[in-house]
C-alpha cells in the first residue's frame, strides 16, 4: 500500500509540475486576439518574476502586434491591494530585433504568499477590455 501511495504521489506532483509549466490562453474578443501567457521567471514571492505574452490573431493564429497599448498589473483579492507597476516592451529577438506580437513584462512582485490575479488589459482610444488570470504562490 505504501509503494502504490508513493507512485500515486509521484504521479500527481510530476502532473502539476507540467501543468505548471503550460501557458495560460487569453482571448480577447474586442480585437479577436489571443495571448498566450508564459513565465520566464516565477512566479515567485520576494524576486521579480517575469512574463511573457504572446499575441496571435484568433482566426489565423499568426503572431500579431497590438494595435493600441497593453497594460499589465497585480491584485490580491483576499488582502485588497496590488503591487508595483509593470513595465510592458516589445519582446527582442535574438537580433535585437522586435518579435512580431510578443511583450515582455517585468517589474512583477509578488509582495506575499497567496492568491494573486493578474490583471492583462488591451486599449486603444476608445475601449479597452481586461482578462484576468489567476496565480498561488506558495
Amino acid at each position: 500500500m505504501k509503494k502504490f501511495g508513493l507512485a500515486l504521489f509521484l504521479m500527481m506532483t510530476g502532473f502539476l509540475a507540467q501543468a505548471q509549466e503550460n501557458p495560460t490562453t487569453l482571448i480577447f474578443a474586442q480585437n479577436a486576439v489571443q495571448a498566450q501567457a508564459v513565465w520566464l521567471v516565477g512566479p515567485q514571492d520576494g524576486d521579480e518574476s517575469v512574463l511573457q505574452l504572446n499575441f496571435t490573431n484568433g482566426g489565423t493564429q499568426n503572431p500579431q502586434n497590438l494595435p493600441g497599448s497593453l497594460q499589465v498589473a497585480l491584485f490580491m483579492p483576499d488582502m485588497g491591494h496590488g503591487s508595483a507597476p509593470t513595465a510592458v516592451t516589445q519582446t527582442l529577438g535574438g537580433d535585437g530585433q522586435p518579435v512580431r506580437g510578443s511583450y515582455t513584462i517585468r517589474g512583477i512582485y509578488f509582495l506575499m504568499p497567496g492568491l494573486w490575479q493578474v490583471k492583462v488589459t488591451l486599449g486603444n482610444t476608445t475601449t479597452s477590455e481586461t482578462q484576468i488570470f489567476t496565480v498561488t504562490i506558495p
